[in-house]
């Protein structure tokens, strides 16, 4: 412990260059409180400096590093929605490609920008097979890289990669027959299955609209991985459900040139829960 002596004298000295005046009639005190201040813009600078240089910095790593879809994500941060369909609407706007308009000779537009078809539903020769196969939908002989649309507006149920099928998307509709006064006669689930797909644009759950670009045509071996393809093209099923035993002729609904015979004379789309 100190002596009182000791504290004595410090209080002393501390005391006496406070009241002390220099020859400027500066005294001790002033220029203890200018210190302060002083000291003070310098602390409150320096921290303005280096939350400048930190956000400078984030956003160079965002510029440099993130792809754009990715930088819009990240400049919403700030103002997150307020409830799941808001979010939703925010990441389809972000990733969600173009909608094309294409031929159309059936109910549904063709999934891509062309009009042939290479190989249709049914039994089929495969060139170096031993026996004939059964082809499960419909092929159209595309570019590598060529945008591929969804047939119908719907929401996509799946996405994935298989052996057979390459990268591949599943697309769940309802379609809403009407007759000539315009009454609802049946509703109708069905499902569009796109396989050997060079890269994907949806996420299952999105919600997409009619002639959206769904994904990028792939099916050759040579550049990526097809599944069961010898060259580009993609590949179209229309099911009843998601099981692949349930696959149907997509005649009627693609390519059929008068899909309303009987009652059924128009359609429109329901909402995909």
């Amino acid at each position: 412990m100190a002596e009182p002596v000791t504290i004595a004298k410090t209080a002393a000295t501390v005391l006496k260059m406070l009241l002390t005046t220099d020859g400027d009639g500066n005294s001790g005190a002033k220029k203890v409180a200018i210190g302060i201040v002083i000291a003070t813009f310098c602390f409150f600078g320096v921290m303005y400096v280096a939350a400048q240089i930190r956000v400078t910095a984030e956003e160079l790593i965002i510029q440099l590093i993130m792809p754009p879809g990715v930088r819009e994500i990240v400049s919403l941060v700030e103002t997150l929605p307020e409830s799941v369909r808001e979010a939703k609407a925010i990441v389809d706007s972000v990733f969600s490609k173009p909608v094309v308009s294409t031929g159309q000779d059936g109910i549904v537009p063709f999934p891509v920008a062309i009009s042939t078809i290479s190989s249709y539903y049914g039994s089929r020769d495969i060139p170096g097979m031993p026996e004939r196969s059964f082809h499960e939908g419909i092929d159209f002989p595309v570019a590598f890289g060529s945008e591929v649309m969804a047939i119908a507006p719907g929401k996509v149920v799946e996405t994935g990669v298989s052996a057979d099928y390459g990268n591949y998307i599943m697309i769940r509709h309802e379609m809403i027959r009407l007759d000539e006064d315009g009454e609802e006669i049946e509703r109708e689930t069905f499902y569009s299955f796109y396989a050997h797909l060079y890269r994907v644009y949806v996420f299952e759950g999105q919600t997409v609209e009619q002639g959206l670009q769904i994904a990028a045509s792939g099916g050759d071996p040579t550049k990526h991985f097809s599944g069961n393809s010898t060259g580009p093209h993609l590949h179209l099923e229309v099911r009843r459900t998601m099981e692949y035993s349930s696959h149907f002729d997509p005649y009627d609904y693609v390519l059929d040139p008068n899909p309303f015979d009987g009652d059924t004379k128009s359609v429109r789309w329901g909402i995909v829960a």
